[in-house]
């Protein structure tokens, strides 16, 4: 029993190498408008004969190690296709990623499957001790890496558009625009959309616009820049157009979209209120978000044109005693040198009881 498990052991472990190796070389087959490779069937159908194999000697027992072994198997497999899409995502092709995401979900349900087969051929206790729903659950998170490579590449084209969010160019070009337009191109053009299943589109879209709205939040924490009221105007009027995205190309729920779209105009109303109105909206804000820090709003605050020195430093006191009211552990000294600030309340606003998709935003 020992030596045909160690020998299987030796021989699957070949075997899921190859086959990965000789999967990325092939294209993905079009199967019911469905970008798949091989590797679903190909895994399990090997899993499966080896199965086949030992079933006939009545032995519940050794057809349980032999199982045991088989998922181990899928396990090292699994953990090679993350290493790939970690590893090597800017090597990957369009296609490829796609089907990636389409042969994961795919194996999911044939772990449940096999789960069924092997149901009355194996001891209870050996059944008990197979986590075939985690098993299956790695599958779909592999899929869900894959969603976050089509992210990256997406955004490493968009990159150097997102860089030039709240200086002259964004104030001369519409560049909201134009990362839509290539949003758009790589959903309909690049078949992002129409080679996946809806569900796992709609998450794609959903953390585009996750990953979209971060960086806009980080460009405008960073820059060196002033806020009047056409600096609003024009942060208006890329939340619009995002929003309008959100519903005629994404294909999101309106209330996803206002749960996305959130930080932004939260945001802009601290920048655009009347200066007797900001202790009011912070509250509010910390009250849903107590992750915001003085130091961030001090950095926003910073930023208002209709500001003085004497006027930012009353505004910043105020500010400071409403987090003294709402988190005094929070409250933090004013930083005495340069500061690069990147929001952590933006996933708080974003992962909320609306909204459960975990996001990555780097593999």
């Amino acid at each position: 029993m020992h030596s045909f498990k160690d020998d299987m052991k030796k021989m699957m472990d070949q075997w899921c190498t190859r086959l990965l190796e000789a999967d990325r070389k092939n294209e993905p087959d079009e199967i019911d408008g469905k970008y798949y490779t091989d590797a679903p069937v190909l895994l399990f159908k090997f899993v499966n004969q080896q199965i086949d194999v030992v079933a006939p000697t009545g032995c519940k027992k050794f057809v349980g190690v032999v199982l045991e072994e088989c998922i181990q198997v899928i396990r090292r497999y699994q953990l090679a296709v993350v290493k790939m899409l970690q590893e090597e995502w800017e090597q990957l092709f369009m296609e490829y990623t796609l089907a990636t995401i389409n042969n994961n979900t795919k194996c999911a349900d044939y772990t449940q499957e096999l789960r069924f087969k092997v149901a009355e051929r194996v001891e209870s206790d050996q059944i008990a001790r197979i986590d075939f729903d985690g098993c299956a659950a790695a599958f779909e998170g592999i899929a869900g890496t894959a969603v976050t490579v089509i992210i990256n590449i997406i955004f490493k084209d968009l990159e150097p558009a997102i860089e030039k969010f709240f200086q002259k160019e964004w104030h001369e070009r519409d560049l909201m625009g134009e990362i839509i337009a290539t949003l758009v191109d790589y959903f309909e053009n690049e078949d992002v959309k129409a080679k996946i299943s809806f569900t796992v589109f709609v998450k794609l879209a959903q953390e585009a616009v996750e990953r979209l709205v971060l960086r806009y939040i980080e460009e405008m924490f960073n820059r060196k820049h002033t806020v009047d009221k056409k600096v609003i105007a024009k942060m208006k009027a890329d939340e619009n157009a995002l929003r309008q995205f959100c519903s005629d190309d994404a294909s999101l729920p309106d209330k996803t979209t206002d749960v996305l779209l959130a930080p932004l105009a939260q945001l802009r109303s601290l920048l655009d209120t009347d200066v007797d109105m900001v202790p009011v909206y912070l509250g509010d804000l910390l009250d849903e978000h107590p992750d915001v820090t003085l130091l961030m709003i001090e950095t926003l605050l910073s930023k208002r044109g209709d500001l003085n020195k004497i006027q930012l430093k009353e505004l910043t006191d105020t500010c400071a005693r409403v987090f003294e009211t709402k988190q005094p552990a929070a409250v933090s000294a004013t930083a005495t040198t340069a500061t690069v600030v990147t929001p952590p309340f933006l996933i708080v606003v974003i992962h909320n009881e609306h909204h459960t998709h975990t996001t990555h935003y780097t593999l």
